[in-house]
């Protein structure tokens, strides 16, 4: 079953307004605390990115959260969902924006 368009999460990227940035720099420091570099991945010297989209609902849970784009080593893939996953509840979505927001970010990790 596809979903009406009014049903679909919006994308922050097509919302050019400072309400979006701060929320995006919300979600990036939110997330950011919760990252963790696998100690595997460290042993390896292993470093990427990988790409990721998530929805967040307006209460700040989160719906969904996928790797858009491979860093290459699935440890990191791993480890860039676990972070989203941990971190949430997330901020409550801004008043005017809407009630579903799809995320597309990247997560990075460096044994340094």
């Amino acid at each position: 079953m596809i979903p009406a368009v009014d049903d679909a999460p919006t994308p922050l990227s097509l919302q050019p307004n400072s309400a979006i940035a701060n929320f995006q720099q919300a979600l990036l420091r939110q997330i950011r605390r919760y990252q963790r570099y696998p100690e595997a991945a460290r042993h390896g010297g292993l470093k990427g990115t990988v790409e990721t989209y998530f929805v967040v609902r307006r209460d700040g849970t989160l719906l969904d959260a996928r790797v858009q784009s491979s860093s290459g080593q699935l440890l990191l893939d791993d480890a860039a969902i676990q972070a989203i996953r941990r971190a949430q509840p997330f901020p409550s979505i801004p008043a005017g924006l809407p009630d579903r927001l799809g995320v597309r970010l990247g997560i990075a990790f460096s044994p340094s």
